[in-house]
């Protein structure tokens, strides 16, 4: 984390917001969420990259990202 522009801090936050989508993720009918999504946070902003079965997981994975806590920018 020292080379990181961000800090200590904001780096943990990102953490934070990762795992709590990742769990989102897990507990969905949406199984191919946390198999195909790759997720990165940083400075709370989520990327989401990767393929997924039906349009209505992509529109999920969005959804569920705005609620979590910190989020900036999806």
């Amino acid at each position: 984390m020292v080379a990181q522009e961000r800090s200590v801090g904001n780096a943990m936050d990102d953490a934070g917001i990762l795992l709590q989508l990742k769990n989102l993720y897990a507990k969905q009918d949406y199984k191919d969420l946390l198999a195909n999504v790759e997720i990165k946070v940083v400075e709370g902003r989520v990327l989401l990259t990767g393929n997924v079965d039906k349009a209505e997981s992509q529109v999920e994975a969005v959804r569920l990202a705005w609620e979590v806590p910190g989020v900036r920018e999806v």
